[in-house]
C-alpha cells in the first residue's frame, strides 16, 4: 500500500512539471535594424492650403504682388518635394530677391518710409530741373550749389541698381536716402533734420545730448556724436549710418513688416554680430521668411 502511494505521489510530481514546463511562453529577442533609404515622411499635418499661403505672403511681401499659377505651383511643389525643410524655404526666398521686382519693392519700402514715397521719375524730373536751372544761372556759386544737389539726386536715383550690382552696402543704401534735397525739404531745418534720422534709422528720438551734439555737427561745429568726432553733415550722416543701432533698427524694422511685431532683445542679439559683418540685408531678410512663426510650418 506504501509503494502504490508512493508511485501516485511520483506520478503527481512529474505530471505538475510536464504542465508548467508546457506553458513557458518562447522567448522573443528584439533586434535594432537599420532600413536604408527610410526617410521620414511629409509631415501630413501641414496642408496644402498652408503651404500655399506661405507662398503668397513671401510674393507679396517681397515683391509687392500675389505669384502667377506657375510660380505658385513650381514653389509649392518644390517645398513639398524637399519636405518643406528650412533649406527649401532658404531656397524660395533666394529665388524672389534676386529678381527685379525685389530690389524695386525694397526702394519704394524705403521711399514711402523716408522721402514720401517719391519714385525714380519724379527724381528724374528734379534732376532735369535742376539741370535748367543751373544752364540758366551766371552765378559761379549758385551753379556749383545746383551741381552738387544734381550729384545727391543721382546717387537716390541711381541706388537700387548699385545697391543689387553690390557696388553699395545696406549703409550706404539707407545713407542715400536720407542725403538728398528731398529729404531736407521735408525735415526742414538742422533739428527737424536730427529728429527724422534718429526716428527712420533707430525708430526712436534722440536724447538731449544726442539732439544738441546732432545739431551743431549738422551746422558745420566739430563736436562728438556717440563719442565720434565730426564737423560737418556728411560726418553727421556717415555717423548714424554706422553706429550699432542702425543695424538693430533695421532688425526692429523687418520684425515689425513680416511678422508685424518687434523683436525680442535675444532676437535681435543672435541676428546682430552677423549683420553687422556681413551687412547682408537679403540674408536678414531669409532668416526671418524661414521661420515658423512667419512660414505656420
Amino acid at each position: 500500500m506504501d509503494s502504490l502511494l508512493f508511485f501516485y505521489r511520483i506520478l503527481f510530481t512529474i505530471t505538475i512539471l510536464m504542465t508548467l514546463f508546457s506553458c513557458k511562453k518562447n522567448e522573443v529577442v528584439h533586434e535594432n535594424k537599420i532600413i536604408k533609404d527610410n526617410d521620414p515622411p511629409l509631415d501630413t499635418s501641414v496642408s496644402v492650403l498652408t503651404v500655399q499661403s506661405y507662398v503668397n505672403k513671401l510674393y507679396i511681401d517681397l515683391i509687392g504682388r500675389e505669384p502667377d499659377s506657375l510660380e505658385l505651383n513650381d514653389d509649392v511643389d518644390y517645398l513639398v518635394d524637399n519636405n518643406l525643410s528650412n533649406i527649401a524655404k532658404g531656397t524660395i526666398v533666394e529665388d524672389i530677391i534676386s529678381t527685379n521686382e525685389y530690389h524695386k519693392r525694397l526702394f519704394e519700402v524705403l521711399s514711402t518710409e523716408m522721402i514720401g514715397g517719391v519714385d525714380s521719375a519724379d527724381i528724374a524730373e528734379q534732376i532735369t530741373l535742376f539741370n535748367m536751372v543751373k544752364q540758366a544761372s551766371t552765378d559761379s556759386i549758385e551753379k556749383l550749389l545746383l551741381t552738387l544737389e544734381i550729384e545727391r539726386f543721382e546717387e537716390i536715383l541711381s541706388a537700387q541698381n548699385d545697391f543689387r550690382a553690390g557696388n553699395i552696402d545696406v549703409n550706404d543704401y539707407y545713407k542715400r536716402f536720407i542725403d538728398n534735397a528731398i529729404y531736407d525739404d521735408i525735415n526742414m531745418g538742422s533739428e527737424n533734420f536730427v529728429l527724422a534720422s534718429f526716428e527712420d534709422l533707430y525708430n526712436r528720438f534722440p536724447t538731449t545730448s544726442e539732439l544738441e551734439e546732432g545739431i551743431r555737427m549738422v551746422e558745420n561745429e566739430s563736436t562728438a556724436l556717440f563719442l565720434i568726432d565730426g564737423s560737418n553733415k556728411g560726418d553727421y550722416i556717415n555717423i548714424i549710418t554706422s553706429y550699432l543701432e542702425f543695424y538693430e533698427g533695421i532688425i526692429n524694422d523687418n520684425y515689425l513688416i513680416f511678422l508685424q511685431r518687434e523683436p525680442t532683445a535675444t532676437e535681435v542679439s543672435d541676428m546682430l554680430t552677423d549683420f553687422v559683418q556681413s551687412k547682408d540685408l537679403q540674408e536678414l531678410q531669409k532668416e526671418i521668411l524661414i521661420k515658423k512663426e512667419y512660414a505656420g510650418f
